[in-house]
């Protein structure tokens, strides 16, 4: 067991989301004094990882190139575990390894600290859907993330009892709250601060808008590839013939995504495509918005943090908290759910009617109960 002064702690991220979510995290063992944090990027999300620590103020120690890899699930996880490889025959062992989420990065670093008998600490634990290939990889991920992890932070009650339903030591297991809603306060008040962090580009499309409503759209996710003609048809049509709503839709590089919202949406005179935002010029978008829609995880969140409802362009989601609180609709991909889930919204008949105004991700001080909790459990 490490010494009461000097527990040293490795923080693994590789992707935009990792990094918003971990950087709280960062900060409050960096506040700890007895903890010795030390950061490292996978490079899975490079350039955007880069953006996103520069705002946040994050200090990256060790930095691997994991996007010199094969473009595939396999050339990226081979890439990673031979760089942790090289590194853990350089460096101090850790006493505990922090990972996020369902990321191939989070589950390769937390096999790498199984295989070197190091703890292993899983931040955003406990995440479910019915179907281990949905989505693919990340419900894959995470469930192996709880099968070799030490101590699971649980962003909500579910997550907490889902983990002791599969067999997990409940003395293992800490309902911390979500990490994204101690980011989320964060950059808001960083926006306060100065203005001028969101984009030239939102402000402007901000600006403009007059009195129209704002819906923000994201879609992304691979799951729904197949499917993008569809969404993107049923937005357009209802979108087409209700000019009172501004449609801002940040798209993802992705050339499958990008191709088709163009060719769909890009014709419609009261949908934006913008390419991709940075975190708090999304921030800024959601405050704005009247209602989002989404294929995202994290911006389910997000929404449900700042009370607007959302619709969830997914069959199942992971987050069933963002339903149960009647601020989201779960609607899939077909185009006869999305026009009527929109048609109803458009009426007045739903926009989060049945909210419970609850909280189901905290208030904001996870990271600071994680770092708490790691210091009772590792320090003597």
């Amino acid at each position: 067991m490490a010494t009461r002064s000097n527990i040293k702690a490795l923080v693994a991220m590789g992707t935009r989301p990792e990094c918003i979510k971990m950087a709280p995290v960062i900060h409050a063992l960096n506040n700890h004094t007895e903890f010795d944090c030390t950061v490292l990027s996978t490079g899975q999300h490079a350039n955007i990882l880069d953006q996103m620590s520069d705002f946040f103020q994050l200090k990256i120690d060790y930095q691997f190139n994991a996007m010199a890899a094969k473009p595939n699930l396999l050339g990226l996880s081979q890439r990673v575990l031979l760089e942790a490889e090289k590194l853990f025959e350089k460096i101090e062992k850790p006493d505990v390894i922090l990972v996020q989420g369902d990321t191939t990065t989070a589950f390769l670093l937390a096999l790498v600290g199984f295989y070197n008998q190091i703890s292993v600490a899983h931040v955003e634990a406990g995440l479910r859907t019915s179907n281990p290939k949905l989505p693919f990889p990340e419900e894959m991920n995470r469930r192996l993330i709880s099968r070799v992890a030490d101590f699971h932070f649980a962003p909500t009650k579910r997550a907490f009892d889902g983990l002791i339903s599969e067999g997990i030591d409940s003395s293992s297991i800490f309902n911390s709250g979500n990490t994204i809603v101690d980011a989320q306060k964060w950059t808001l008040s960083k926006i306060e601060e100065n203005p001028l962090c969101v984009s030239s580009e939102v402000r402007g499309l901000l600006s403009e808008n007059g009195n129209k409503k704002v819906v923000v759209l994201t879609c992304h996710r691979r799951e729904n590839w197949d499917n993008l003609e569809e969404i993107f048809s049923a937005i357009n049509e209802f979108f087409h013939t209700h000019s009172n709503y501004t449609v801002i839709y940040p798209v993802h590089p992705n050339p499958v995504v990008k191709n088709a919202a163009t060719k769909i949406l890009g014709k419609t005179k009261n949908v934006k495509l913008i390419d991709a935002v940075d975190y708090p010029s999304m921030n800024e978008l959601l405050v704005r918005s009247h209602f989002v829609i989404t294929d995202s995880g994290g911006i389910q969140e997000e929404v449900i943090a700042l009370g607007k409802p959302v619709i969830v362009l997914r069959d199942e989601t992971e987050r069933p908290e963002v339903i149960e609180c009647g601020l989201g609709k779960l609607v899939g991909t077909s185009s006869d759910k999305i026009q009527e889930i929109l048609n109803a919204t458009a009426k007045g008949e739903w926009y989060g009617l049945n909210s419970s105004n609850s909280q189901p991700y905290g208030s904001g001080q996870a990271a600071i109960k994680i770092a708490d909790y790691l210091f009772r459990k590792l320090g003597v």
